[in-house]
């Protein structure tokens, strides 16, 4: 993420009770970055299901590449349905 789309992610993301917006409570900043951290990981998920997509395309069952990237995804589903 660029310095900006985060800025804007916090403006939506931090309320303040006021006008002044010079302090941040150390719990806002945490559920921030763990807001942050999420959308990251979505992000980096999606960008490897791509190339895993690309990828799988080019092998078969017979390659190394593809039982790993099977099992990877397998375990993926596990991990989501727990």
């Amino acid at each position: 993420m660029t310095r900006d789309e985060i800025q804007a992610e916090f403006d939506a993301f931090i309320e303040y009770p006021g006008k002044d917006k010079t302090y941040v409570t150390t719990v806002s900043t945490l559920l921030f970055a763990e807001h942050i951290a999420k959308m990251a990981q979505q992000a980096e998920r999606e960008r490897c299901a791509k190339v895993c997509e690309r990828m799988h395309a080019e092998d078969g069952p017979d390659d190394y590449a593809w039982a790993i990237r099977t099992e990877w995804a397998a375990d993926a589903e596990q991990q989501e349905g727990t």
